[in-house]
């Protein structure tokens, strides 16, 4: 089954099929849904972009114009999200709701549960395939003279290894040169690509388009590995991290779009399922902390935070979604400036004083510009360096809410993680600044920490 970022809308009148969905919770979390018995109510959420409805089904028998006026309506509104009809009694409708030209991606017809509405979803946000790629024009071998903007770079070393490459892959030299290393079909194995690492070469560029098919590819083999029994944790961990780098990496390059969301909405699945399953087998956060430390920092905060928003007491996959997409987002303003921030660096020159110092405003600025958020989540990309009780009164404020404080935490510890061995900054962490949070967040931090 996929996932999709966003909500479907679903305006009928149907008692039975409305408590059918309302009974599955699960299947809810997974596939969101407003559900509203009249135009009036749905037009409501249709005006309003911050909704972010992405599919509708209408009912023909919320009026007596069979849906159509109202499917006409949708369309002025929202062109671009698929309609489905739904009739209960296809006999007696007029010839023109199965007639072409009506404006809806088909018809379904007397459904009774839940799962019927679950199919044109699947199909519709099932995201890419990737063994689809063909070898691109230019030649291999041959310094290339192409656009940055259309390529996007992953880590030599984190790239996912296949037998044979999926993509058309490229290195670039100095100067802004490229060249082409693979064509997408030929043999690719560790030594190949390790020749180039001891050359120094540190990233593997892909075309733009392509690189949305990596992203599904990375998508897959995290849900493979995490399915897979014989699998260890740490193992699982890595690949689940890989993936939510890997997307981070995207959205900062590329920007944000529906489909990468889509993805995020996987990630954040499986982190949930990753979650609860180390917590059912009583694993400790120090097991991975080795993992943390090297991997990218958005995807390492999205994990501490969803282990940390599990322990406040979000227990629905819902809320922690929430707290995790917030952690995904959090730096994305400071990405989108300036990619190869080093966050690391403990003297900063001006210009990158002046960059971290806005890039939280400016990230809240550019999820808000979407119309893709919730303003909680942006709330929290926004805040994350303020504190509930902290000593300094330019970064105190009473008025964050509990997930800010989550992925400030969050976003804290991986910081640490970074510098393990600087044992005064983790005894200054949990001696004072960890009094900065509210009890329940500082709770959940020592609770994490394995802390007394």
């Amino acid at each position: 089954m996929s996932a999709f970022h966003g909500k479907a809308l679903l305006i009928d009148q149907n008692l039975k099929l409305l408590s059918d969905i309302k009974e599955k919770g699960e299947l809810l979390e997974r596939y969101p849904f407003y559900m509203v018995r009249s135009f009036k109510e749905a037009e409501v959420l249709l005006k309003n972009e911050k909704y972010n409805i992405r599919i509708a089904f209408v009912s023909t028998s919320i009026s007596s114009t069979h849906g159509l006026e109202e499917v006409k309506l949708m369309r002025e509104m929202r062109p671009a999200i698929p309609l489905y009809l739904i009739s209960y009694d296809p006999s007696s409708e007029p010839a023109e709701v199965k007639g072409p030209g009506i404006g809806v991606q088909g018809i379904i017809e007397k459904p009774k549960k839940f799962e019927e509405l679950i199919k044109p979803l699947d199909e519709l946000f099932k995201g890419e395939k990737w063994d689809d790629v063909k070898p691109d024009a230019n030649a291999k071998d041959k310094e290339l003279d192409l656009k940055d903007s259309d390529y996007i770079r992953t880590s030599l070393k984190e790239f996912i290894i296949t037998k044979n490459s999926f993509f058309n892959l490229y290195i670039r030299l100095s100067g802004k040169k490229y060249v082409k290393i693979a064509n997408a079909g030929d043999a690719l194995t560790p030594e190949i690509l390790q020749s180039y690492a001891t050359k120094g070469i540190e990233y593997i560029f892909v075309p733009v388009e392509e690189h949305k098919k990596y992203l599904s590819l990375c998508d897959e083999m995290s849900k493979q590995i995490l399915r897979k029994s014989t699998a260890s944790d740490h193992v699982k961990m890595d690949s689940l991290l890989h993936f939510g780098s890997r997307l981070s990496e995207s959205y900062a390059l590329k920007g944000i779009t529906p489909e990468k969301l889509d993805l995020a909405e996987s990630f954040l699945s499986q982190s949930v399922a990753m979650v609860r399953s180390l917590r059912m087998q009583k694993k400790e956060f120090k097991d991975f902390l080795d993992l943390l430390e090297k991997k990218e920092h958005c995807s390492a905060v999205t994990f501490i935070a969803s282990l940390l928003g599990n322990e406040v007491g979000f227990e629905s996959s819902k809320c922690v979604k929430v707290v995790g997409l917030a952690a995904l987002m959090h730096d994305i303003g400071l990405y989108t400036q300036s990619p190869d921030f080093d966050e690391e660096k403990i003297d900063l020159t001006e210009s990158e004083q002046v960059i971290f110092d806005s890039h939280a405003l400016k990230g809240a600025e550019l999820l808000r510009s979407t119309g893709q958020f919730d303003e909680t989540v942006i709330q929290a990309v926004e805040l994350h360096h303020y504190r509930r009780r902290s000593s300094d009164p330019t970064k105190r404020s009473s008025h964050i809410n509990m997930i800010t404080e989550i992925i400030g935490a969050a976003d804290e510890i991986h910081n640490l993680s970074l510098n393990v061995k600087d044992q005064n900054n983790w005894n200054l962490f949990i001696t004072d600044r960890i009094k900065d949070f509210s009890p329940q967040v500082e709770k959940a931090v020592k609770k994490v920490l394995n802390l007394k």
